[in-house]
């Protein structure tokens, strides 16, 4: 599978903040797919003086969406008109407007909740994880923290590869291997949680992973708070290992466990998960 190099970070703005910017917000449905459509689109807000400021798109079931946030700042704009306009154009739905919360600060208020693949997500900053880490060290300890992280690890592991074998159904894929190669991995690097490679060396799946939340989160926690940390166990990335070693147990059918020989936390250039069929 051919690896893009140097991705580049995606900044997720359902909420834009610009101070001293005017800003609307438009929420298209679509009845059609045709080409052309997001030309025209395009060409009624540039005749009206407006550049977009963000654009995204997605579909719900059977009904495509478009969010757009045009920059309206020094402009003096019939909203109705625009929306009309908009509206004529063959192949759109509702038009809705959604409103800056207070100047330089608008979010989108029309699409809830976010999802994937139908499923409910919720998005935590990097922040909130460290967050999370250090209350769990600072509260009970680097080895039960580490403990609890990965058993949780472990079942969201579980429960995350259920979708993935289904997915990979749908896609013709058989092969356990290639489910976790074609499908798992690069999930979990669309999610945010890492990139990672993988390779079968006889019976032992290794699994290289490139800037992993947990581990960077927990490097950045003990730099800043050295002194949570003493003789009370080694430092690791725990939940992420788990979640991969509950998804390639289940993807597999068989258990794995699974131990790192190096890690992020711990000065390595990269972390790197050995797992084995657990005897």
């Amino acid at each position: 599978m051919m690896k893009v190099k140097d991705p580049k970070p995606l900044e997720f703005r359902n909420v834009l903040i610009s101070p001293g910017r005017d800003f609307l917000g438009l929420s298209l449905t679509f009845k059609e797919d045709r080409p052309g459509l997001l030309r025209e689109i395009s060409e009624i807000i540039e005749n009206a003086g407006l550049s977009i400021n963000y654009i995204y798109g997605y579909s719900v079931g059977a009904e495509p969406r478009m969010i757009l946030v045009v920059d309206i700042t020094g402009r003096e704009l019939d909203v109705q008109e625009l929306i009309n306009r908009i509206s004529e154009v063959r192949g759109i739905g509702e038009v809705v407007v959604f409103e800056p919360v207070t100047r330089g600060l608008i979010a989108d208020t029309t699409s809830f909740p976010p999802t994937v693949f139908g499923e409910r997500i919720v998005m935590l900053r990097k922040s909130a994880v460290k967050e999370l880490i250090r209350g769990l060290i600072g509260t009970i300890g680097p080895r039960a923290a580490s403990g609890i992280l990965y058993q949780v690890g472990v079942r969201m592991g579980r429960g995350l590869s259920r979708k993935h074998v289904s997915l990979s159904k749908e896609l013709g894929i058989e092969d356990p291997f290639e489910v976790v190669e074609k499908v798992a991995l690069p999930l979990f690097q669309s999610l945010g949680y890492g990139i990672a490679e993988v390779e079968k060396r006889g019976e032992k799946i290794v699994v290289k992973k490139y800037e992993c939340i947990e581990c960077t989160s927990l490097r950045e926690v003990l730099e800043e708070h050295p002194d949570l940390v003493k003789d009370d166990g080694e430092i690791a990335c725990s939940m992420v290992r788990g979640i991969i070693e509950g998804a390639v147990s289940e993807i597999m059918g068989i258990p794995y466990e699974s131990h790192e020989e190096k890690c992020v936390a711990r000065g390595d250039e990269y972390c790197e998960l050995v797992l084995v069929p657990r005897k």
